[in-house]
């Protein structure tokens, strides 16, 4: 347990480290390491890297469909766009993931209870 306490020291206070470490959690589908980034490092949801992908523009463009349910679920800006100025959904689409993409424009925010 020390290991993660470090680890969510190290990421809470370095943005560039834990949007590393949300890339790559992404990348691999671990949807908890996904939750426990946001959750313990305070990385704020539409956060972008050099390339203006937010995390649900990586998992859109990965096809990642439940990391991209839980994202819209917590907020995410479908709206934002990246660089070279294309969204989430545009992005999934160019990647093969029709049905992700209308899913992502089709997307209402339930309110929390």
């Amino acid at each position: 347990m020390g290991t993660v306490k470090q680890l969510e020291k190290r990421v809470g206070a370095d943005k560039g480290l834990s949007l590393t470490a949300m890339v790559s959690a992404i990348k691999s589908g671990n949807l908890e390491t996904v939750k426990l980034l946001l959750y313990r490092t305070k990385l704020p949801i539409n956060s972008s890297g050099a390339t203006g992908h937010t995390a649900l523009m990586w998992a859109a463009q990965w096809g990642k469909a439940g990391i991209v349910d839980y994202l819209l679920a917590e907020g995410a800006d479908r709206s934002i766009t990246n660089k070279a100025g294309k969204t989430a959904d545009r992005l999934a689409f160019e990647h093969g993931h029709r049905s992700l993409s209308a899913a992502i424009r089709e997307f209402k925010l339930k309110k929390k209870k």
